[in-house]
Parts: structure tokens; C-alpha cells; sequence
């Protein structure tokens, strides 16, 4: 289910600053990797941003998905 938040989720906060242990906990504790803040960002816009590749991979790898679109349309 998607979620929408006014608020960042940790797992957003764990790609904006290339924290890929907490990531990886993150994820196998449950955390919805497509969850969205209120620009309708996903975790996923946080680490391409911040050029994470490393954590792009996992949340990737993990089924984040590649075609989610923030509140202005862009990838």
C-alpha cells in the first residue's frame, strides 16, 4: 500500500544520507520502500539525488519502484 506522509520516513532519512546499514535494517524490518513525503518523494528520489548509489541498489534491488513520480511528474 502507498503510503503519503507529511513527514520523511526513516528509510528516507537512511537514502538522504547514505546510511546503508540502516537501510538494509530498515528493509527487513518492513519499511515501505516506496512510501512517499508530502513532495511525493520515495527514498529511491533521496539516494538519486544524493548520488547513493549504493543505496539506489539496495532499495532497487529490493522493488522500489523505478517509475514513481514526485508531485511535479519527474522520475
Amino acid at each position: 500500500m502507498m503510503q503519503i506522509s507529511m513527514l520523511k520516513t526513516p528509510l528516507h532519512y537512511a537514502a538522504s544520507n547514505n546510511s546503508k546499514e540502516t537501510a538494509e535494517i530498515l528493509i527487513s524490518n518492513g519499511a515501505d520502500i516506496n512510501a512517499k513525503d508530502k513532495n511525493r518523494w520515495t527514498p529511491l528520489h533521496y539516494a538519486a539525488s544524493n548520488n547513493s548509489k549504493e543505496i539506489a541498489e539496495i532499495l532497487i534491488s529490493n522493488g522500489a519502484d523505478i517509475n514513481a513520480k514526485d508531485k511535479n511528474g519527474r522520475t
